[in-house]
């Protein structure tokens, strides 16, 4: 870890702030919740999934914008039949008392409803976050998805 950021105590809080600031995003967006996930994003979060898109083999670029991700998602995870994200094993670090980066072990179960896509999968990859405190509180400032494997 870093030394930078919080010491003792508030570096043991700020952490598990930050842990539940991911469990809020991941249940956010598995539930469909949009509007509460725009609450815990910065308003130039950065979402940029470009390198799951070449594992798959498609272009996918990068999206800014709280507003701009947000209604991407509301189109394409709202017609999913289930969607389950699970993270773990953290590792933080701080920059400065307002900024830290999280790197997290990601499972993503899926589960199609429609009938001209495959039906399910499981997904593994890395993930990679940015976090800003802003008026006292952490969110999210970017989010970046490294798949390496979809079964």
């Amino acid at each position: 870890m870093s030394n930078a950021g919080p010491e003792g105590l508030d570096r043991l809080l700020a952490i598990e702030d930050i842990k539940l600031l991911r469990a809020k995003y991941c249940r956010r967006i598995d539930g469909h919740r949009f509007a509460e996930l725009a609450e815990i994003l910065t308003e130039d979060f950065l979402l940029d999934m470009s390198p799951t898109g070449k594992v798959l083999g498609a272009e996918v670029r990068p999206l800014r914008g709280r507003d701009t991700i947000i209604a991407m998602m509301q189109q394409n995870f709202a017609p999913l039949k289930m969607l389950l994200h699970i993270v773990t094993i953290p590792e933080i670090e701080f920059q400065d008392a307002e900024n830290a980066t999280g790197v997290w072990r990601q499972e993503t179960f899926i589960k199609e409803n429609r009938p001209d896509l495959p039906g399910s999968g499981l997904a593994y990859a890395s993930v990679y976050d940015t976090y800003r405190k802003d008026g006292g509180r952490w969110l999210i400032a970017s989010v970046r998805v490294e798949l390496e494997v979809m079964l």
